[in-house]
Formats: C-alpha cells, structure tokens, sequence
C-alpha cells in the first residue's frame, strides 16, 4: 500500500493527498471540521480514485447527500441510530 502514496509525502509542500482532502473538508463544512475516523473513509476512498478533487467532491456527496455527517456532528444522532439498530438486530 506504501507504493500508492497517499500519506507517506511531506504536508509541509502539499503534496500529502490524505491531508489535503481531510484539511479541505475540514475547511469546507465547519460543522464537522475534521473528527477521528474521517481519515479512514478518505485514505479508502483514495486508494480507488488516486485524484484528490474527485474524493474529495465525492467524500462531501457521501457526508451530505447521504447524511454521514450526522455520524459526526454533535451528538452524533446517526451513529446512536444505528447503534441502537444494531443492538436490536443483534438480541
């Protein structure tokens, strides 16, 4: 995985595609900002499309028009759901 470079790069010249999509959508949607486990999504997505502009455009499509943003705003609304959801299905 270390031959993608995606995260290896210094972040000190830009070119660190993990950081610099993580720091646009942290600057894009101040409501969420950047929260631990957004990198995990991203670093996947980037893996599959290798053109920052592209995940990120795609990363706010799947924040906003799928409502994963609610995993990470306060309170975290979505997340409770589908814990709760979990634990049913689990019992």
């Amino acid at each position: 995985m270390s031959d993608l470079q995606l995260w290896g790069q210094d972040t000190s010249c830009g070119n660190n595609k993990l950081f610099n999509v993580l720091k646009a959508y942290a600057n894009y949607d101040n409501e969420v900002s950047y929260v631990q486990g957004l990198n995990y999504i991203v670093a996947l997505m980037l893996i599959y499309m290798q053109d920052e502009e592209l995940v990120f455009w795609s990363f706010v499509y799947l924040m906003h028009n799928k409502n994963w943003r609610l995993v990470y705003t306060d309170k975290f609304p979505k997340l409770k759901s589908m814990c709760k959801l979990f634990e049913e299905r689990l019992h």
